[in-house]
């Protein structure tokens, strides 16, 4: 949980207080990360995702994993779940350590994801390409 509070009566943005040394704050919007997430269309793979990041123990957040999957898939077919998975995977192995993870709600605030979890997520993504069978990947 983060402490935050709404800017306005609509609720609309937020000032989240981060716990770092110095204390600072940073805008942004739960509503729209929401909208933003339901607009993909990507849930049914989302999930797929869950399933792959508890097996692998990948230290993905929910939500940096929603925005690398519609990263991922901007532009390709959502309905071929093997296909959207393998193609996250090509995007997370190659992309996921040098990307900046953007909060859609303001362009100014990165998502934190370690160096040390990116690789890790690289690493899990590149195995994930070179397993024989889905069995080895999700289930």
């Amino acid at each position: 949980m983060v402490p935050g509070r709404a800017q306005d009566a609509t609720f609309r943005y937020a000032t989240l207080y981060k716990n770092a040394t110095p204390a600072s704050t940073m805008q942004t919007s739960l509503k729209t990360h929401i909208d933003v997430v339901r607009s993909t269309g990507l849930s049914p793979i989302v999930r797929l995702l869950k399933v792959w990041r508890r097996r692998n123990g990948a230290p993905l957040p929910t939500f940096a994993m929603e925005i690398i999957a519609a990263k991922a898939l901007t532009g390709l077919r959502k309905d071929d779940y093997a296909a959207a998975l393998i193609s996250f995977f090509r995007f997370a192995a190659q992309n996921v350590v040098g990307m900046r993870l953007e909060d859609p709600a303001n362009t100014n605030n990165a998502l934190d994801l370690s160096a040390a979890d990116r690789l890790t997520v690289a690493g899990h993504a590149s195995s994930a390409l070179r397993a024989r069978n889905w069995g080895d990947i999700v289930w």
